[in-house]
């Protein structure tokens, strides 16, 4: 065997020493890693408790230019107060106003309270109380306190139904004249459209009964705005 062919030889076997003890690396490597348990799963956290308050704010303005220049604007609230028992706070407010050619046409204030406690899985009793002014109208204020009773017709995790009906009183002041006062019968009805986990879409028909009968229908959507994402 020449120089040359031990050289060579010898380069061999030590190539084929380095790729076993490669291979040998790999191989407990691999093994080390399936003997490894696998870490557990972090539990979830629980869900924490619904919002005690929920509502939303709204506002919008209009305008138009022409032969007649208008504008129009208009800010509400609706605002919940639900500890999850039996008692339930709501309110809401709004505010119109507009003009047209720069004279005022329109200023209107409206504002609403109600609690409502609940008697079983269908009934509930209710005390509410409104307030309204409208310039235009000729009505300095009109204060509206009723109590009564509803029922729930539907009530699923997406839809609510209730109706209701109650006794209370009309007090009206209007420019130039002595308040009125008058006993008023009230109903109402209240769908409420449940869209994701935290927005509903709410439509209130309630209708009082004295000396003037009074419709007022509206249809806002509800954000709920405190709940967190």
């Amino acid at each position: 065997m020449t120089t040359t062919d031990r050289l060579v030889w010898r380069l061999v076997r030590g190539c084929r020493c380095f790729l076993v003890a490669a291979l040998a690396l790999v191989i407990g490597a691999a093994s080390a890693r399936a003997q490894t348990p696998e870490p557990c799963p972090c539990p979830e956290e629980p869900a924490g408790p619904p919002p005690l308050w929920t509502g939303s704010i709204g506002a919008g303005v209009s305008a138009t230019t022409g032969n007649t220049d208008t504008s129009t604007y208009n800010l509400g609230f609706e605002l919940t107060r639900d500890p999850q028992t039996r008692t339930v706070f709501e309110t809401d407010g709004l505010l119109l106003r507009g003009s047209k050619d720069g004279e005022d046409t329109v200023d209107r204030l409206t504002l609403n309270g109600r609690v409502e406690y609940t008697l079983n899985e269908r009934t509930y009793a209710f005390g509410q109380f409104g307030y309204l002014r409208d310039q235009f109208k000729e009505i300095d204020y009109f204060l509206a306190p009723l109590v009564g009773v509803g029922y729930k017709l539907l009530d699923t995790d997406r839809t609510a139904l209730d109706v209701d009906g109650g006794l209370g009183a009309i007090w009206e002041k209007n420019p130039g004249l002595d308040v009125r006062t008058d006993a008023s019968v009230g109903a109402g009805e209240k769908l409420t459209y449940k869209l994701t986990d935290t927005a509903s879409i709410t439509r209130t028909v309630p209708r009082r009964f004295g000396r003037s009968t009074i419709l007022v229908m509206r249809c806002i959507p509800l954000v709920l705005a405190s709940r967190p994402a």
